[in-house]
């Protein structure tokens, strides 16, 4: 999991920053949001 401190930094670097890494797209997306989704028990919208 990752956190920014929206509202007080612009989530534009981070964002860019995840998405430019050298990683799978798995780990992109446990990173991103499932391990989120996993730990806290939620589901994504959408």
């Amino acid at each position: 999991m990752w956190a920014i401190d929206y509202p007080f930094q612009p989530t534009g670097p981070a964002v860019a920053f995840i998405e430019s890494a050298p990683m799978s797209e798995t780990d992109r997306e446990k990173i991103a949001y499932k391990n989120a989704e996993r730990i806290f028990r939620i589901a994504a919208l959408g």
